[in-house]
């Protein structure tokens, strides 16, 4: 049976850059859209001579959940598509429970991704739930990276994700899997007003009768994904050329260059350098972004994360309060210390604090954050991109001698 009669899909699909015989991992509730994708996505794989697994999240919020995932096993074992069950384990929250559920799945199918080597994570997002996402998002006053709703590939938690599906239509999902006699699971949460991306959906007709199809804002939605995609290209050309990212941990750049740029794009360079810092997935309060980007403080504090203003050079680096905790680090033994991996020749105590002497043209709120090691032994920051482990380990065997008092900590 295929299920390969779908341009939409295959022209998204061109755009992935996925490598040869690719290994995919495809997210499926045993609901229709994610039936319909993993159907297709098996046809797909199968013409690139790669490996596609299905996976299931039981969230275990509802008494039946358990049978459902049984019944997506045995349905996706008659047409051989490998199928694994994820059960939400432990205490389960009383409160935005739909928005912690899908917390939990991403980090559910993310980890899993990363464990089997999966060159990306395929999510059945369709036409009308970029629509929905888009009004949510309308009535949070979201600029435009929020109304570009969903982009085809994203990059969470260091998992590539795909949605193969954004420009296509719930119509199509539903008659095409009509037609192949195949029936699905109804999630009865899809149909409760009080979600409010549910209220959202109830009331698509009325839209449409107003000319705001689902065909119809789908189009606008991408053309405010390519205007987003031209602003982060500009705002990566200032990152790569501009920002200089210090072993110590901080980053520095030029007031000047800064301010030359338009503010939405000053507002993404501090969105993207604090996330960067901070190494959070929060979301970072906008109105706090713009306020720093457009009065440009001499100090302020956001998202775990400090901005300093010096000499003309903007200094961004951890808050006092996030940094790693001192630590004992026993002689030649490899300590993971906050971003850090360390290396010492002789049993030392890590922490952070400003060095002595201090350092010249540099904050001293900055130099707060530096890592100090007692007793003063040498501090050697090495690039993970210049040097692996085991090169490191054979330089300390043969000269030993020389590195005797040395410590060495290794970043990206």
């Amino acid at each position: 049976m295929s299920f390969i009669n779908n341009p939409a899909f295959e022209t998204l699909m061109q755009q992935a850059n996925l490598p040869q015989h690719p290994t995919l991992v495809v997210g499926v509730s045993g609901g229709a859209d994610s039936l319909y994708l993993t159907l297709i996505l098996n046809d797909w794989v199968q013409r690139q001579n790669g490996t596609l697994i299905a996976v299931t999240v039981d969230h275990a919020l509802r008494p039946e959940s358990s049978a459902e995932a049984k019944m997506v096993h045995q349905f996706l074992e008659q047409k051989n598509i490998p199928h694994d069950i994820l059960t939400w384990t432990g205490d389960k929250p009383k409160t935005s429970i739909e928005e912690k559920a899908r917390e939990k799945r991403y980090q559910l199918l993310c980890t899993y991704c990363q464990k089997i080597h999966a060159h990306a994570l395929c999510l059945a997002h369709h036409q009308e739930d970029q629509c929905e996402t888009f009004f949510l998002r309308l009535t949070k006053s979201s600029g435009l990276r929020g109304l570009s709703a969903m982009h085809f590939s994203t990059v969470q938690r260091n998992t590539i994700i795909l949605r193969p599906l954004l420009t296509t239509s719930k119509q199509h999902i539903l008659q095409t899997l009509t037609q192949k006699h195949i029936t699905w699971i109804e999630d009865r949460m899809n149909y409760d007003p009080m979600y409010e991306r549910v209220r959202w959906r109830l009331f698509q007709p009325e839209l449409s009768k107003m000319g705001l199809t689902p065909s119809v804002l789908s189009q606008s939605i991408q053309r405010l994904c390519r205007a987003d995609d031209a602003l982060e290209f500009f705002v990566n050309q200032f990152i790569q050329h501009n920002i200089i990212p210090e072993p110590e941990g901080y980053i520095r750049f030029s007031q000047k260059l800064f301010v030359q740029c338009p503010t939405e794009i000053r507002i993404r360079i501090i969105n993207k350098l604090l996330s960067s810092i901070s190494l959070n997935n929060k979301n970072i309060s906008m109105k706090s972004i713009e306020k720093i980007a457009i009065d440009l403080p001499k100090h302020s504090t956001l998202n775990g994360c400090q901005w300093v203003i010096c000499k003309d050079n903007i200094f961004i680096a951890k808050e006092l309060k996030h940094l790693p905790r001192p630590i004992s680090i026993s002689k030649q033994k490899w300590t993971q210390w906050g971003n850090y991996l360390v290396y010492s020749m002789q049993d030392c105590t890590l922490s952070c604090a400003a060095p002595s002497p201090r350092k010249t043209n540099i904050p001293y709120l900055i130099q707060r954050t530096f890592p100090c090691v007692e007793p003063k032994l040498t501090l050697n920051f090495i690039n993970s991109k210049e040097k692996t482990q085991k090169e490191l380990e054979k330089s300390f065997i043969i000269d030993y001698k020389n590195h005797k008092k040395n410590v060495y900590i290794i970043y990206e």
